[in-house]
């Protein structure tokens, strides 16, 4: 079959462990990739395998349609690796192509990066102590046959062969091996590729447990690119703990399914590579498409319990914080412009650094005249922003940074000061002298000042931010949740910091520890009163879809609304958009 005559592939469900994952025997022999049997042209050098299946922990097989030597790792505990030694004069001060065909069952994480499937290059330039070395990224998991391989630059001035690492380094499971060649590379295009995706008509957050979820991807191919030199990687993984890969020849459409034994979240991710593995770029970014489906929406909740001590533990940290005279250290005017006007602002809090942030307001305002609306920032080292576009003529806006850092220094500045302890584990280990601590004060106090400006109308009072700026917002709501009359959270950061221990997905977040659920969105997202609203990405795997929807669903007292798009990554845009919501 042609490549060009493949129009839809579909990945069957099969109940595996408890779990449901991709059925990857049930396709015609013709779909899958088949490795290549030849040498390629332009191959330097090919590894013979025969002479490393003596070992205990691997065995040599035959491919049944080629007659080729395949290399099986079968490690049990701690995984074997063997070294190949390609001679210098064959690579020496030449762009190489390194690749290898290879199919894996059962590989499991490594504690170290380090710690994975090999097919790592190493050498020494002349006047180094130590090698260079260039290693395949391998997903753990299980995966049908496909290609890996990279692109080397190996200096002229070498001072030793180059050194092939094969195998599973301190790591379990099977891992098969075959055609492992070092050949010359050959330029691959990437414009006018892109993929994306959708599973409309079905919402994605509404499958029940075990329902088949169908995920459609589309490869568009504008430049009319040859589709034989490209290959679709399609990775499922979820709440379950199952992960599993196929590839397929490039084509326009592919149809993956699969389900999900209990409530959770499922990940499918298509990747586009080379014919020889290797993941294609445009503009140095990857071209990949993520889109998730959720069973049992409604029935997950967060991994963790909530501390008995919640409510004893903020309301002492409140008492702290009102022991400090909410004193005005700084109010200076920034900037003025179309009729508004900015001040830097600083306001004493609790905690090693003031509340700092910029007021804007219109000019001239009335008392009692205008609602107020705080913002938050998301992660990072930076001061505050003047928040020209949330104040107009009936609204004053004051952002502030999550740091209390003063405003105006310069990026220099700021990266000397970085991003806080936030990721800091021995901090983390008592919510006392945890980083969001003294955070979530400053927000509180933030809000505290606003109530106390002249212009405010003593009534409505809104909080927002994105990421960990939505993270705050939450809180922030929660804390004061009489005074907060409205809240929006867009991709909101942390929520669910314990649903890692249940086996869900985890996120780019700090560690779990215990005292890390004083901090928890969701538990302070049960006790907001009014309004709220969340924006999230069923892509965005820095703040996972199933801690949005335990966030969503441990809101239990305010009208809340939720909206989830396919393929929204942590920012960017997406495809199709559902919504939930609860009119109170």
């Amino acid at each position: 079959m042609d490549h060009r005559q493949f129009r839809s592939l579909v990945l069957s469900a099969v109940l595996l462990g408890g779990g449901f994952a991709l059925d990857f025997a049930a396709h015609a022999a013709d779909q899958a990739v088949q490795p290549v049997s030849e040498k390629k042209d332009g191959t330097l050098y090919s590894v013979d395998l025969a002479k490393y299946a003596d070992s205990a922990q691997t065995r040599l097989e035959k491919d049944p349609e080629t007659g080729e030597n395949i290399l099986v790792f079968d490690c049990a505990r701690r995984g074997y690796c063997v070294t190949e030694r390609i001679p210098k004069n064959i690579v020496a001060g030449k762009t190489i192509l390194i690749r290898a065909d290879m199919e894996q069952k059962d590989v499991t994480k490594g504690k170290y990066f380090w710690e994975t499937v090999k097919l790592q290059s190493s050498f020494r330039k002349a006047g180094d102590k130590h090698s260079t070395m260039r290693n395949i990224t391998v997903q753990p998991g299980t995966s049908s046959w496909r290609p890996y391989g990279y692109i080397l630059d190996v200096p002229a001035d070498i001072q030793n062969d180059l050194e092939l690492m094969i195998g599973l380094q301190n790591i379990s499971g099977t891992l098969k091996v075959k055609n492992i060649q070092i050949c010359e590379p050959v330029p691959v295009a990437s414009e006018g590729l892109t993929l994306s995706g959708s599973t409309a008509p079905k919402d994605a957050t509404t499958y029940r447990s075990g329902e088949e979820m169908v995920f459609n991807f589309s490869l568009a191919n504008r430049d009319n690119l040859d589709w034989k030199n490209y290959l679709i990687e399609i990775e499922r993984s979820g709440d379950d703990g199952v992960t599993e890969r196929r590839t397929y020849p490039a084509q326009a459409t592919v149809a993956a399914k699969t389900a999900i034994a209990g409530p959770g979240v499922v990940r499918m991710v298509a990747r586009l590579l080379t014919a020889d593995g290797i993941i294609v770029k445009k503009n140095g970014k990857e071209i990949t498409f993520t889109m998730s489906g959720i069973a049992d929406f409604d029935k997950i909740q967060p991994g963790v319990a909530e501390p008995e001590d919640f409510d004893a533990f903020w309301d002492k940290q409140k008492a702290l914080l009102a022991e400090v005279p909410l004193k005005v250290l700084k109010f200076e005017k920034f900037k003025e412009q179309n009729g508004k006007i900015a001040y830097d602002v600083q306001v004493a809090c609790a905690g090693e650094r003031p509340v700092s942030g910029y007021l804007v307001m219109p000019r001239n305002a009335a008392p009692k005249s205008l609602e107020a609306k705080v913002i938050f920032q998301g992660y990072g080292a930076t001061g505050a922003e003047a928040p020209w576009g949330k104040a107009d003529e009936k609204s004053l806006a004051f952002q502030i940074n999550a740091h209390g850092y003063p405003n105006g220094l310069s990026p220099a500045e700021y990266k000397k000061l970085g991003a806080g302890k936030i990721f800091d584990d021995k901090s983390n280990e008592n919510p006392e002298t945890a980083y969001f601590k003294n955070m979530i004060l400053r927000a509180v106090r933030a809000l505290e000042y606003v109530q106390t400006l002249p212009e405010w109308n003593g009534k409505d009072l809104k909080v927002e931010g994105g990421s960990q700026g939505g993270y705050q917002a939450i809180i922030a709501a929660g804390m004061l949740p009489d005074q907060v009359t409205g809240c929006y959270a867009f991709i909101p950061w942390c929520c669910d910091l314990g649903g890692v221990t249940v086996g869900r997905l985890g996120g780019w977040r700090p560690n779990y520890t215990p005292a890390l659920r004083y901090f928890d969105p969701v538990y302070h997202a049960k006790r907001i009163k009014h309004s709220i609203g969340i924006n999230a990405g069923l892509a965005d795997y820095v703040c996972p879809p199933s801690g949005i929807a335990a966030l969503y669903n441990n809101i239990s007292s305010a009208p809340k609304r939720l909206r989830f798009t396919q393929g929204l990554e942590h920012g960017g845009r997406g495809t199709d958009s559902w919504f939930r919501e609860v009119r109170k």
